[in-house]
């Protein structure tokens, strides 16, 4: 799928041993093996949880199941638990 504004992409499938988080923006395309998402809250910046994710993939790593090629599924992303601070601490982390 194409997509024209910002987005945070994560590989579907870890035969690697290894999770990518990638921040898109602009226009960009990913595939099928791939989560895409972005905040749907204004008070959350995407970035913020982009870095966040990025900074944290060990915990990310820990969600894949499977065998040889393991896999992770948007149920099991989503029980990571983010902390939001305020909208200007989240600009100032991204930022920084």
């Amino acid at each position: 799928m194409d997509y024209t504004d910002e987005g945070i992409i994560i590989n579907k499938t870890n035969g690697s041993g290894k999770s990518m988080v990638y921040y898109g923006c602009n226009n960009y395309n990913v595939g099928e093996t791939t989560i895409h998402f972005k905040s749907k809250d204004e008070n959350v910046l995407t970035k913020y949880i982009y870095y966040l994710l990025l900074f944290n993939q060990e915990e990310i790593r820990n969600l894949y199941q499977g065998v040889a090629q393991k896999v992770i599924s948007k149920t099991n992303l989503k029980s990571i638990n983010i902390p939001f601070p305020p909208l200007e601490r989240q600009k100032e982390l991204v930022k920084y």
